[in-house]
């Protein structure tokens, strides 16, 4: 097929049209503008910016898609290390009750410093699962920015 056949008018085959896209993706992906890769591959110009656009968009949804699943990643490696800490926080807290109950089983008075840690125990437990929670319940990106621009636009309606 010559360049000139290649070139006409009308809907091209499904081959033709597989090609073209790579001539413009090439020229795209060296970031060239349309109408130099229309003047280059000597498609018309809306055909180049049809091409360039898909791309584009190809590249955007790629990227978006990654940013969004590495953050939900990370989300979850922080609810893990929460768990882990939590985990080790409770051991610490079994260990001061276990000692507690060891003084009282003795009768002995409960050491002052014991109770202290008891109660930081139960606080940094406290703290802790508050911190998942709030991690686990917290929106993902994508929507938390769409509240904002809802919330914004309803400012601005109200002015």
């Amino acid at each position: 097929m010559s360049d000139t056949e290649s070139h006409r008018k009308g809907r091209p085959t499904k081959s033709a049209q597989l090609d073209i896209q790579d001539k413009i993706s090439e020229c795209y992906s060296r970031g060239l503008s349309a109408a130099a890769t229309s003047k280059i591959t000597g498609y018309d110009i809306k055909t180049v910016t049809k091409y360039f656009n898909e791309s584009y968009n190809e590249v955007k949804k790629s990227q978006r898609k990654n940013f969004l699943e590495r953050q939900e990643e990370e989300r979850l490696r922080e609810i893990q290390c929460n768990d882990f800490l939590m985990a080790e926080e409770f051991d610490n807290y079994d260990t001061i009750k276990d000692e507690i109950n060891r003084t009282r089983k003795n009768n002995e008075p409960v050491p002052e410093y014991l109770l202290k840690k008891r109660s930081e125990s139960i606080r940094t437990i406290s703290m802790l699962n508050e911190k998942r929670g709030s991690i686990a319940m917290s929106l993902p990106l994508e929507d938390d920015l769409k509240n904002m621009i809802k919330e914004l636009m309803e400012d601005v309606k109200k002015e």
